[in-house]
């Protein structure tokens, strides 16, 4: 693993693992990542949009964190409507998941991150399409994420 991208690898394999998954209507990458500010030690930051009932295919369950590695450390808590998952891979990748309902989005008043801290990686949800662009901070979000922003 090429150290200086290791976050734009893990986002790909997230972003490519997710995909897959219909019950995953949007994943956005939010933070120093989105912002294009990450250095090596930043973590990845990921809010995961997913159908109702499957929530608990995510969260508290961890079985689909196989996929991206070996499991050193796990820290989990719900902070309604978020259910978060912090894990720590054994290569010391960090990666943060909220994962939220598709239906709660509908009571948020505002979304969490600026523009500049939001970046859509995919959205099949025309719930989280209007609430990202309702709010003018978001009305030109960037575009999906292109690892060739790491090359600079």
């Amino acid at each position: 693993m090429n150290l200086k991208l290791w976050q734009a690898e893990t986002i790909v394999e997230v972003q490519r693992s997710f995909a897959t998954d219909q019950a995953v209507k949007a994943l956005i990458l939010v933070g120093s990542n989105a912002s294009e500010s990450a250095d090596l030690w930043s973590d990845v930051d990921f809010i995961c949009i997913v159908d109702d009932s499957a929530i608990d295919q995510f969260y508290p369950v961890t079985e689909w964190l196989g996929a991206l590695g070996d499991v050193f450390a796990i820290e989990q808590f719900t902070a309604h409507p978020r259910f978060v998952t912090r894990v720590c891979l054994t290569d010391f990748r960090r990666i943060d998941f909220v994962f939220i309902a598709e239906s709660a989005l509908t009571a948020f008043q505002q979304w969490f991150y600026s523009r500049s801290q939001t970046q859509i990686l995919f959205s099949r949800s025309v719930i989280v399409d209007k609430l990202l662009m309702s709010y003018p901070d978001l009305a030109e979000i960037k575009p999906a994420f292109d690892y060739r922003q790491f090359e600079k």
